[in-house]
């Protein structure tokens, strides 16, 4: 399971624990929106209508579950031949729900970004598309809640994609709030831009 592989050990560190029955009702959510990076095998594609790397004979396919009103943004590259064959190297597991603090400036909460292989782009890929769907959406803003301990996962969103800060509703900006294990980041989308 590529969430306990990657989070497993931060999360039994953590104050929350590790609690894969809560993490899979998580995942199970009517409103649980997914993109899926799946690693296919095509060594035995004789048709040649996949795109493959010579060297090792795979095919990287994205595909997304998404709403019909979505349906027109992202749509699976190919079909799946033989699920033998494949592996999830990455996904988002997201929600489009309104904002806590503002009911009628709804947002995209990103529960999950999960990726196998790091330093290939497939995260800032993955983060765009949600991006663009959100706009898409008019949601007017997505917002994530990463480990303070995650430095590699802080250092992505704060450094490497652009607009992403610690969201005003994020516990280190109260009072007692250095001390607790997670920030709440956020980026701005759309007209909810202007101020």
């Amino acid at each position: 399971d590529l969430f306990e592989r990657n989070m497993g050990e931060m999360y039994k560190k953590s104050e929350w624990g590790l609690d894969m029955e809560e993490k899979r009702r998580e995942l199970l959510h009517e409103d649980a929106r997914f993109l899926i990076i799946i690693l296919e095998d095509a060594s035995n594609d004789t048709a040649g209508n996949d795109a493959t790397d010579a060297d090792d004979n795979e095919t990287t396919t994205a595909t997304a579950a998404a709403d019909s009103s979505t349906d027109d943004i992202i749509k699976s590259t190919t079909s799946p031949k033989n699920p033998q064959q494949q592996q999830v190297i990455g996904f988002a597991h997201f929600r489009y729900e309104p904002d806590e603090d503002s009911p009628l400036s709804p947002i995209t909460y990103l529960y999950e970004l999960q990726i196998s292989l790091t330093s290939n782009g497939l995260g800032k890929t993955l983060m765009t598309i949600i991006e663009l769907l959100s706009l898409q959406l008019h949601m007017t803003k997505v917002i994530l809640t990463v480990f303070k301990c995650n430095t590699g996962a802080m250092k992505f969103y704060l450094d490497k994609l652009k607009g992403y800060d610690v969201d005003e509703c994020s516990p280190s900006n109260f009072e007692g709030g250095d001390d607790v294990e997670y920030e709440i980041l956020s980026k701005k989308i759309g007209n909810s831009r202007r101020v």
